[in-house]
């Protein structure tokens, strides 16, 4: 099945960027700089990975609970409590001198297909529809937070 070309203005991009999706369904990224390169990946993840991405940012925000009920109160609980609180300057720092730029250029990509998905309901991917709720807007502070969250437990076996 070949893929119909769509031309979507994404907010944070300096320079056009172009993705090309190869027949395989891999997207290779072509940027004017680095940063736009971020944030075509970002717009690119949440298209292919939106509900994916928004589940794990809840689970390590202790965020559960809000959308998927009160057996997940205790789970939140204890991802709050480690959620890191120190000088979030220094620790960018210590990831390297542009690692917020990256990350602030990755979650601006997230963000504009989110943006895109509230404008366009039929975009929305289908687990939002089936769970009834909305995905939320990332920040690149909050962003950190999902990946490890995938080494919490679930309450009483309960998955989303």
């Amino acid at each position: 099945m070949a893929a119909t070309p769509a031309a979507i203005t994404i907010a944070g991009l300096e320079k056009p960027a172009d993705v090309l999706i190869d027949r395989w369904g891999v997207p290779h990224i072509y940027a004017g700089t680095t940063y736009d390169a971020f944030v075509a990946q970002g717009f690119v993840a949440a298209r292919d990975r939106l509900w994916q991405m928004d589940l794990w940012r809840k689970r390590g925000l202790g965020e559960m609970a809000r959308d998927f009920g009160p057996a997940w109160v205790e789970h939140d609980r204890a991802a709050r409590s480690v959620l890191f609180r120190g000088d979030l300057y220094r620790e960018w720092l210590a990831y390297g001198s542009d690692a917020k730029r990256v990350a602030e250029s990755f979650v601006a990509g997230v963000n504009a297909y989110v943006s895109l998905v509230t404008a366009q309901p039929e975009r929305l991917p289908l687990e939002f529809k089936l769970l009834g709720y909305q995905p939320a807007f990332w920040s690149a502070g909050a962003s950190r937070w999902g990946q490890p969250a995938g080494c919490w437990w679930s309450p009483r076996g309960q998955a989303p």
